[in-house]
């Protein structure tokens, strides 16, 4: 993988490759998950609605001297 956020995929190459690179390691964790019979997008909806709710992650917040950025 290349240094470079700008290159796009060899494989996909209207995708940058960081976001192909991305979706593959989502795509590991949702196998991971599925063999071990887990319910991820179930804990995904819950966990983002309850993040909604929280004050360090609200657009204000995130833009404050000490917010998350990601």
């Amino acid at each position: 993988m290349s240094d470079n956020p700008d290159d796009y995929d060899d494989k996909l190459p209207h995708r940058p490759m960081i976001e192909v690179e991305l979706a593959d390691a989502l795509i590991r964790i949702c196998d991971a998950g599925a063999g071990l019979g887990l319910d991820l997008g179930g804990a995904v909806a819950e966990k983002m609605a309850f993040n909604a709710s929280r004050e360090d992650h609200k657009p204000e917040h995130r833009l404050g001297e000490h917010g998350k950025k990601y």
